[in-house]
């Protein structure tokens, strides 16, 4: 199953969080016989290489793996990623009435090509005992443009026989997309004697089918009437169970599109803007709202217009637009009044290349472009307009944010990562003096600041120099972040010097914490004065370092023991850094502990100090 593994340079291969390196350890595990084991790595396998519906390059030498290990040792779970990779990352994602063959991305065409070839698995699958097999194998099927009428067929043949409401409910939803592939009007007629059907979940995805086959104003107004989004069919794998977001997204795509203003009015009067904006702009924009040049203001088409008005009507201007750059239409939808000339347009919106400045990061944070690509479009930038860029991705009440959420974590500012790696090098491109000044202006959050921070300090140290000492405040705020990645905290206290490094030391508070990683696991963790204290070996420092541990006596009371070693592990590594009498004040630290009934504690701290002596 898993030939040729290890001959792949895996680290030149990005996932979500950076370099695929963990990637063959989770394909062995799921090829596995530790069930537990290989439903834990296609966890950790999936969040990162399709991460929240969203391929990235990783699929490429991930998806045949994927493929060997499903025809050997299929699972529903396993079925479906592999069908979803199949359509960039999610079935779901892909308008219902736009071909899939036109969504897709050409770097991830290879993997479209290893789903393609494995389309018999799926018919293969479709026929299998289990109902969640079955209904996984109808998704793949449905996303099969290569072969249609093939895999029409498989579908067709199953109809009579299916028994589960669910997966029949399934069968039909990949029997529309089929249609939408190659025009087979046909489907709406085959699927009509299911319209009534008692299995609601089943007469819904009858009509969507019907819709997309054969997409008559009529079906289309009656889509709108009776779609209900709330809560996924249960059991239903096609578009994740939300058939009635399906149907609402057809209807308005298609009225949309026939330009029945009026129909779309009655719709936003009774069902209000927030529920259907979104659909009515990927209908407006065309079928495919990723198309950087349909969202350029000088490029709405004029017909797009009298929709675009509607919803700008009805949708108040926000002042923060939030995170939303892995879904391209969101940010066209909360960028409505930009496109509509209700407000000026921003560096982000510039087109380079043909290619709004955006829309670059944004791919170059998906991990479908290299870093390269967002250098060199910085380089096309004047000075003015990379501090309003560099403004733009990191400020909290601006119209843009390619940034993670908080609490992601210190893996989540890895040099890798797509958002720290694009702050980085923006503010390495507009140098130090401007960041400086930007610096100095700015009122924002530390944590935000931490990538920025970074690449100025980073700068400055290359032309010989340092941080100015008025802003040493600053850099401590930003060195005690929570989250923060290690190495960048241990970076910036480094560049300032050892007197100016004991200074920050002895500002910040130790401490001691746990942080969860990026593959979910739970670790204990240096913040503060603790994780740079090495840095600034000084008497001060470690006499600030060694009176914490004897009084704050700190123990996650709910952490596994089996911490107990990392703890003592992380401690021994800053504290071998002071002189040789530092063994015994730990033992002391110990014994006050033990004295104080903090058994635990002082265990720690006894294994610490035995790792602090040259014969541990």
């Amino acid at each position: 199953m898993l030939q040729g593994l290890d001959a792949i340079d895996w680290s030149s291969w990005e996932t979500a969080y950076g370099p695929a390196t963990g990637v063959p350890d989770q394909l062995r595990a799921i090829a596995g016989d530790d069930a537990a084991a290989a439903r834990s790595a296609l966890d950790r396998l999936e969040s990162s290489v399709n991460h929240q519906g969203i391929a990235s390059l990783a699929a490429v030498p991930t998806t045949p793996f994927l493929v060997a290990i499903a025809r050997e040792r299929p699972s529903p779970r396993l079925v479906r990623l592999i069908a979803d990779l199949g359509c960039a990352g999610s079935h779901a994602f892909v308008a219902g009435g736009e071909p899939l063959s036109d969504a897709l991305f050409p770097e991830l065409q290879p993997v479209r090509d290893a789903v393609a070839g494995a389309w018999d698995l799926f018919a293969g699958l479709l026929d299998d005992r289990s109902a969640d097999l079955r209904a996984a194998a109808a998704v793949g099927l449905g996303t099969a443009f290569e072969r249609v009428a093939e895999a029409r067929g498989c579908l067709v043949a199953r109809l009579p026989k299916e028994r589960s409401g669910p997966v029949l409910a399934t069968i039909v939803g990949a029997l529309g997309r089929l249609a939408v592939e190659d025009g087979h009007r046909e489907t709406a007629e085959l699927v009509g004697g299911l319209l009534a059907h008692k299995s609601a979940p089943v007469a819904l995805a009858a009509r969507i089918a019907a819709a997309m086959a054969d997409p008559t104003t009529e079906r289309l107004a009656e889509l709108l009437r009776i779609a209900r989004p709330g809560e996924p069919a249960r059991g239903v794998a096609w578009f994740d169970g939300r058939l009635d977001d399906l149907a609402l997204a057809l209807a308005l795509d298609g009225l949309a599109t026939r330009g029945e203003v009026a129909i779309l009015a009655e719709a936003v009067r009774t069902r209000g803007i927030h529920r259907v904006a979104r659909p009515l702009l990927r209908a407006a924009l065309g079928p495919r709202p990723r198309s950087p040049e349909v969202l350029r203001p000088d490029a709405i088409p004029a017909s797009a217009r009298p929709v675009l008005e509607l919803i700008a009507r009805h949708f108040p201007p926000p002042t923060n637009y939030g995170a939303g750059f892995e879904a391209p239409e969101e940010w066209g939808l909360r960028s409505l009044p930009r496109l509509l000339g209700v407000v000026p347009p921003r560096t982000l919106d510039r087109a380079i290349d043909g290619e709004p400045l955006w829309w670059v990061g944004a791919e170059v944070r998906a991990g479908r472009r290299p870093l390269a690509a967002w250098e060199a479009a910085l380089a096309t930038l004047d000075p003015d307009a990379l501090e309003d860029l560099a403004r733009d991705l990191v400020a909290t009440p601006t119209p843009y944010r390619l940034d993670l959420p908080r609490g992601s974590g210190w893996d989540a500012w890895d040099v890798a990562d797509g958002y720290a790696a694009l702050v980085r090098a923006t503010v390495t491109r507009l140098g130090t003096e401007r960041t400086e000044h930007w610096l100095r202006r700015e009122q924002l959050d530390t944590w935000r600041l931490v990538p920025v921070v970074d690449a100025w300090s980073a700068a400055l140290e290359a032309e010989g120099n340092r941080p100015p000492e008025d802003l040493d405040a600053l850099l401590a705020e930003v060195v005690d972040t929570n989250g923060i990645d290690p190495r960048v905290a241990r970076r910036i206290t480094a560049r300032l010097g050892p007197e100016r490094a004991e200074r920050l030391v002895l500002a910040l508070a130790p401490d001691l914490l746990v942080t969860r990683h990026a593959d979910g696991a739970d670790r204990p963790a240096l913040r503060g004065a603790l994780l740079v204290a090495d840095l600034a070996p000084t008497p001060a420092v470690r006499e600030r370092a060694l009176g914490w541990l004897a009084t704050d006596a700190w123990l996650a009371h709910d952490l596994d023991p089996a911490q107990d070693e990392p703890i003592a592990v992380l401690l021994a590594s800053v504290l071998g850094a002071f002189d040789t009498d530092t063994p015994a004040e730990v033992e002391r630290a110990a014994a006050s502990a033990a004295g104080r009934d903090r058994g635990r504690w002082a265990g720690i701290l006894g294994r610490t100090a035995a790792l602090l002596r040259p014969s541990a």
